[in-house]
C-alpha cells in the first residue's frame, strides 16, 4: 500500500530560501510534539541527556538539507 504525502512547500518556494530559513520554515509547519508524546520517557539506548525535540528536529534537519551521516550533521 502507497499512502501520497502532499508536500508542505513547492520546490521552488524551498529554494528561495537560504538553508536556515527553510528550517525554520519547516519546523513552523510540522508539529513534532504528538510524535513526542508516543516516545517512551526513557529509553535503554541511544544518547542520553538530549532532549527528545532537539533530536528529532535533527534527525528533520538532516534529511531536509540533504546531509548523508551524523557526523556531517555534527559539522554543519
Amino acid at each position: 500500500m502507497y499512502i501520497r504525502q502532499n508536500p508542505l512547500f513547492s520546490f521552488d518556494t524551498l529554494m528561495k530560501y537560504e538553508p536556515q530559513t527553510r528550517l525554520s520554515m519547516v519546523f513552523n509547519e510540522i508539529n513534532v510534539y504528538p510524535v513526542i508524546r508516543e516516545l517512551p520517557v526513557k529509553s535503554a539506548q541511544g544518547p542520553k541527556g538530549y532532549s527528545f525535540v532537539a533530536l528529532l528536529r535533527a534527525d528533520i534537519a538532516k534529511q531536509v538539507c540533504g546531509i548523508p551521516t551524523v557526523t556531517r550533521l555534527l559539522e554543519r
